[in-house]
């Protein structure tokens, strides 16, 4: 089984609507709060004006910030929902 990490920030309004979507296609995934922890963003992008949400897959990451329809596409890609 994948394990679905969304990294967020509060105050985020395509964060929330990440959540939604995932809630949405009953994938059932762990949030971790960026503004808790903010060495969660990889270390190879961090620094470089990342939007968020970005999803983790495995060790895959996938920047979403407002590309709200990318996620969509992950989400049919990676676990055949619609």
């Amino acid at each position: 089984m994948n394990q679905i990490k969304l990294l967020t920030i509060k105050g985020c309004h395509n964060c929330e609507l990440a959540k939604e979507m995932l809630d949405r296609h009953g994938l059932i995934f762990s949030e971790i709060d960026c503004d808790q922890d903010p060495n969660a963003i990889p270390e190879s992008i961090r620094g470089n004006n990342v939007l968020l949400p970005i999803l983790k897959v495995q060790d895959n990451h996938f920047i979403i910030g407002n590309r709200l329809e990318y996620l969509q596409e992950i989400i049919q890609k990676l676990f055949g929902a619609s």
